[in-house]
């Protein structure tokens, strides 16, 4: 979220015990794209089992194309990774056979508003791309924004949301954690996302979580276990409306690989 001196951060809350459900079937998200618009993503994890890659088919140690100050591609926090394993990891997630592809946004100084509107640019040209060359098994894109605030981002990112929706991309976006209205908290009161709320084991509204008709539903965001960044093999619990939002994408993504 975009804090009191402007920051964007995101919007995770704390790492407790995870007591959701896990519902199975391998063919979700087959041929789809989920794009992950976050802190970077550990491609290596064993929750992608070879399906993650970078924006432009870099390498984990190569600089972000939308971090000005050169930040690999890798995730050096967590959030991101954590995020990517719930919407299509393949024992914590929902689509278990989608592609996922980091676009690293949230960088070492902050969330650029500049850099926010290139990359969904690039990934609508690539969804663009994808669609006129139909490639063997694809069956769409979905976008992934687990970032928000109460400050506006700028028309430019605004207008590139939009476009992605107007081409058929879906965008699940984080519905923030100050526990207020969200009418103001961008991008989530935007017309062209699916903004997020978070529940919790009783399915209500978590304590943390915004509220409001700017919300367009509620996903499980409360002691929510995923990747870890720092191994291969390691898991970590978070809990915020970080963790709901890639819930959506990944049931954006079982649509998607199923029409």
């Amino acid at each position: 979220m975009v804090q009191g001196d402007g920051r964007l951060k995101n919007l995770n809350t704390n790492e407790e015990k995870n007591s959701y459900d896990h519902i199975t079937n391998p063919d979700n998200g087959a041929g789809v794209n989920i794009y992950i618009m976050d802190t970077g993503v550990r491609s290596t994890h064993k929750e992608f089992g070879g399906r993650a890659r970078h924006m432009g088919g870099g390498k984990d140690s190569d600089p972000s194309p939308y971090c000005s100050g050169g930040d690999p591609n890798t995730d050096e926090s967590g959030h991101g990774t954590h995020v990517a394993g719930s919407a299509g990891g393949s024992n914590y997630g929902i689509s278990y056979a989608a592609t996922i592809i980091n676009a690293k946004v949230g960088c070492k100084s902050g969330f650029d508003a500049d850099q926010l509107m290139r990359a969904v640019n690039d990934i609508i040209n690539e969804h663009k791309k994808n669609k006129q060359d139909k490639p063997s098994g694809w069956a769409g894109s979905v976008i992934n924004m687990s970032f928000g605030g109460h400050t506006d981002i700028g028309p430019g990112f605004k207008l590139a949301c939009q476009t992605a929706y107007n081409e058929g991309i879906p965008l699940a976006v984080a519905g923030g954690n100050d526990g207020v209205d969200a009418v103001t908290f961008q991008p989530c009161n935007y017309p062209s996302v699916f903004c997020i709320g978070a529940s919790d084991q009783s399915y209500r509204r978590a304590d943390f979580s915004n509220y409001g008709v700017t919300l367009k539903g509620y996903a499980p965001g409360n002691d929510i276990k995923s990747a870890d960044f720092k191994s291969d093999d390691g898991y970590t619990l978070k809990s915020g409306t970080s963790m709901a939002s890639p819930m959506v994408a990944g049931i954006f993504g079982i649509f998607l690989s199923f029409e």
